[in-house]
């Protein structure tokens, strides 16, 4: 009995850590979202690419979605006081994001490539402003 209960315990421990080295970081999801959203900057403008576009700006929500609950480590550094309003701004800018992304596979799907490169850029400007407020130096 105690060989049985080392092994599920020991089995479970294993599983557990395997489950949470699977779990991509901020860095991981963030490194994706770049090349996601590089792939569509070079294509935003042509309409034969709007299927596979519409599915990349898909997968950008899902890392988005993922994100949004992933603290940055320059919030987590903050003084304690002072984490909940840059947690509210970080996922604010994240939902931005979100709605950007979702719009942008919407516009991709209509055809409408002026409003995907016009919803593509608003989401570059957000980027920035998170990166200039939340990105580690």
């Amino acid at each position: 009995m105690k060989r049985l209960t080392h092994f599920l315990l020991t089995s479970t421990l294993l599983l557990s850590v395997s489950v949470l080295a699977a779990i991509p970081t901020l860095k991981e999801n963030m490194g994706a979202l770049g090349k996601l959203s590089k792939a569509i900057s070079q294509t935003v403008n042509d309409p034969s690419k709007n299927a596979a576009s519409a599915a990349q700006a898909d997968q950008m929500v899902k890392l988005f979605v993922a994100v949004r609950d992933q603290v940055p480590d320059t919030i987590t550094q903050l003084p304690p006081d002072r984490r909940p309003a840059a947690i509210a701004e970080y996922k604010s800018i994240i939902q931005r994001e979100i709605d950007g992304a979702t719009a942008l596979a919407a516009a991709f799907r209509a055809n409408d490539n002026v409003r995907a490169s016009t919803i593509l850029h608003e989401m570059l400007n957000d980027r920035q402003t998170g990166h200039e407020k939340f990105k580690a130096r």
